[in-house]
């Protein structure tokens, strides 16, 4: 099953593992994002040159997204899950990471919502990304708080309505009512 995300990129969602995520056999591909179709090689070469600046505070997530078709999350996802090498830390299996990067990036209500979206959040999981590198602030935190502070900066806006607290308020929203009025959106996320 493939899921389009933006106009011109497919992510193939499959409980498979990514050599067969379409059901055949793939040749050997020369392309680094198995499970990402970009509608030309410039687009991807374009994303490979965006993603190398993960470490770097010139990264434009804006630009990863543009080029990726509304992938920028997804890719820096898997990105920092290989770097960090957390599927062999955790026995999590690529086909499980490359689903669970979807699902977080569906997540995101990206047409209704002009800052909170997966941009946003592909953003800052960069700079996080950024202050763990630069700052150096591995010698202070075990393996396992890197993987929980990726995870959290993934989520941490994920289904965001992009409206603020008085607005849930006053229109007597659900998630007001649950939060008795009080920081709706804090307590949401």
């Amino acid at each position: 099953m493939n899921a389009m995300i933006g106009d011109s990129v497919t992510v193939r969602e499959s409980k498979s593992e990514p050599q067969a995520l379409t059901g055949k056999k793939r040749s050997k591909s020369t392309s680094k994002f198995p499970d990402v179709s970009f509608p030309s090689t410039e687009a991807e070469a374009q994303a490979t040159e965006l993603l190398s600046k993960l470490e770097s505070w010139d990264f434009d997530a804006i630009e990863l997204d543009r080029v990726s078709g509304g992938n920028a999350l997804y890719l820096v996802s898997k990105a920092l899950f290989a770097k960090y090498r957390f599927g062999s830390k955790y026995y999590i299996g690529e086909s499980m990471i490359s689903r669970f990067c979807l699902e977080v990036q569906k997540g995101y209500h990206n047409k209704e919502n002009p800052y909170h979206n997966s941009v946003h959040a592909a953003d800052v999981l960069q700079c996080l990304n950024y202050f763990i590198v630069m700052c150096g602030i591995t010698k202070y935190l075990t393996e396992f708080d890197v993987f929980a502070a990726v995870i959290a900066a993934m989520v941490h806006d994920i289904q965001h309505p992009g409206l603020s607290n008085s607005f849930q308020i006053a229109r007597q929203a659900e998630m007001a009512i649950i939060y008795n009025d009080r920081s709706v959106l804090e307590n949401f996320h």
